[in-house]
């Protein structure tokens, strides 16, 4: 279907969807004051903690953090993507989907038929499993791996046979639209390789080799990995990178892993694509494998939209040890609350096919079970090396662990690794917290927060740096106050100076939706702002800010301007304490100017 869904569509249809009943249709409600209530349908539960506002028109979990509009409900619940969401609600209102003609068409027919191909390629491969005269050569060598027939149906396992033109000879013999332009189709889709850029010179790609079909989450194939049946190299080959397959983005597996399990608990990251088939054999079918690159955000985002676990399984070697700790760094800006993120290290010399055939079913999901928590593996990179015992030792664990706090997302799940941190170092969370702060302006050591709180102690007053870190909960009640109440928007002229307070997410986010409401008309629903934010912002930030508009506020209309007001001005006070202590700084370090001088004792006099 050629281009883009209009925001103004989408917009409209949300305004005509009534998320009770959308909701309700799936999972069963039960009204509960002004709102509705249910056990929440992503994670397990005994008492309700799923909410869906009818006013509002969102749904939030009190308990893992889930939250959305009633498109972001079909995404979660029935893993469709944002155009089958679209589609869906929009056939239950009777409303046809237009289409936004900036997209070029002859791009996306181009995209299309990349697909058909890629679909037809999956077919030959498909065939000559099981009737080619080399096969028995492919099959006996599924067989030996302890595949069964009903497996490799479900992966859509195929051969390619020895033999340098097979695939252009299938598609040359075929007279259907597509494959006509069958060999410029093939080479887009990586499927042939042309030698030196020379059109006389195509062969295919993938020869004598197990042939495992990508698919996307829509089941649509994209691209192929190859294992080989003989000594050539290299083992394992993957399609290049085309207009419908960036392996950046994609798990191998995903797939069949939704299409297995209703609900995802968890999905299990692995290594190899035999892998990923005999965990499956063996009943494990959740697991998924990156493409021959390692694991990136974009992998993790996407295992996030149907699990809120995320296991990495590694063999237990030197070089699944770096693996490990790459994955590590990826996974740290992805871990909202309500996500889990654990490592799993086989033993030496075994990876998951091996051991799932050696010790079985149980065993294996009893590892999975037992995996290290991120937190845990985090601590013990971090102290590698260094002697817990002795001031210095938890001085460097502190030094080591921060910059990865520093990129973990605000809530529940930063503020117990804060907690843990503290405790292993023998110091406490505001100390943790301050550090925290001052790590994005230059480093601290951990003997200058003992500075810090003798100054507190001192004066009974908090310092500067302690002020800074407090701004970040003001920025978030503000945010709360205004999704409640977006006239509040008239009380925001001059927020912009804010953005000189840091670059702290909290503040980005709320003047983000200051500049998003002066786009808007006036009046407009909070369901219509959260999914223009969403659609401009992505899931991470909408799942933040439906939290944040889930809250109750107990203040009449006028209450809340007194306390937006309020804390905006607590907020402008920031930018004042933060401007004073620059120039001090300054002062002792290099003296200031007499323009600087006389702001300095301006501030200091209370007068700007």
């Amino acid at each position: 279907m050629a281009g883009r869904i209009p925001q103004s569509f989408v917009d409209n249809l949300l305004d005509r969807v009534d998320i009770v009943e959308l909701i309700d249709g799936r999972v069963k409600l039960k009204k509960s004051g002004k709102n509705y209530m249910a056990c929440c349908p992503f994670h397990d539960e005994k008492t309700p903690s799923f909410s869906v506002n009818a006013e509002k028109q969102f749904y939030h979990c009190f308990g893992c953090g889930a939250s959305g509009n009633a498109l972001g409900f079909l995404m979660e619940y029935e893993h469709q993507g944002f155009p089958e969401a679209v589609e869906t609600l929009a056939r239950q209102q009777g409303m046809e989907v237009p289409r936004d003609t900036s997209v070029d068409p002859a791009e996306e027919k181009k995209r299309q038929d990349s697909y058909s191909i890629l679909e037809k390629a999956a077919g030959f491969y498909r065939e000559q499993l099981r009737s080619h005269p080399q096969a028995q050569i492919a099959q006996d060598y599924l067989k030996n791996r302890g595949l069964t027939g009903h497996i490799a149906r479900d992966f859509g396992i195929g051969y390619a046979p020895e033999g340098w033109d097979n695939l252009i000879k299938y598609f040359a013999s075929t007279e259907t639209a597509v494959d006509k332009n069958s060999v410029e189709l093939l080479l887009r889709a990586g499927m042939l390789v042309e030698k030196d850029n020379d059109k006389t010179r195509i062969y295919d790609r993938f020869r004598h080799r197990i042939m495992f079909p990508i698919r996307d989450v829509r089941g649509r194939v994209i691209a192929f990995g190859g294992r080989v049946l003989n000594d050539d190299k290299p083992k394992y080959l993957n399609s290049p990178e085309t207009e419908v397959f960036h392996k950046g983005r994609e798990l191998y597996g995903l797939y069949e892993a939704v299409q297995a399990n209703r609900h995802l608990e968890r999905i299990v990251v692995v290594e190899g694509y035999m892998d990923v088939v005999a965990l499956a054999q063996y009943g494990i079918s959740f697991a998924t494998a990156t493409l021959g690159t390692a694991a990136s955000e974009a992998h993790l985002e996407k295992a996030f939209r149907y699990a809120p676990e995320v296991v990495f399984c590694f063999d237990g070697d030197e070089a699944g040890t770096r693996a490990a700790r790459r994955a590590l760094e990826v996974c740290l800006p992805t871990l909202g609350d309500g996500r889990q993120v654990r490592f799993l290290f086989l033993p030496q010399g075994e990876d998951p096919d091996t051991l799932v055939r050696k010790t079985g079913t149980e065993d294996f999901l009893k590892r999975l079970q037992n995996a290290m928590p991120l937190s845990e593996f985090l601590f013990e990179v971090a102290a590698e090396g260094l002697s817990l015992s002795t001031p210095e030792g938890r001085a460097q664990l502190i030094t080591n662990v921060l910059p990865s706090l520093k990129r973990i997302p605000d809530g529940a799940y930063k503020l117990q690794l804060k907690n843990l941190l503290a405790t292993k170092g023998q110091t406490d969370a505001s100390s943790v917290n301050t550090l925290l702060e001052s790590l994005s302006v230059d480093a601290v050591s951990f003997d200058a927060i003992q500075t810090v709180r003798k100054t507190e102690e001192r004066t009974k007053k908090p310092s500067v740096k302690v002020l800074s870190m407090r701004k970040h909960g003001l920025a978030d009640e503000a945010l709360s106050l205004l999704l409640q109440q977006p006239s509040l928007l008239d009380f925001c002229e001059g927020v912009d100076q804010l953005q000189e307070l840091d670059s702290e997410e909290d503040i980005k986010r709320f003047l983000r939706l200051v500049a998003l409401l002066r786009e808007l008309p006036s009046g407009v629903s909070l369901n219509k702002i959260m999914g223009r934010w969403g659609s401009l912002h992505g899931s991470g930030d909408s799942v933040h800010l439906h939290g944040l508009a889930a809250r109750e506020s107990l203040l009449d209309e006028q209450g809340r301007i007194q306390q937006f007001q309020d804390t905006l001005g607590r907020l402008q006070g920031q930018i004042r304490e933060q401007r004073m202590q620059t120039l001090i700084n300054k002062q002792k370090a290099q003296g200031l100017s007499g323009s600087e001088k006389e702001q300095l004792n301006a501030l200091l006099m209370g007068r700007i």
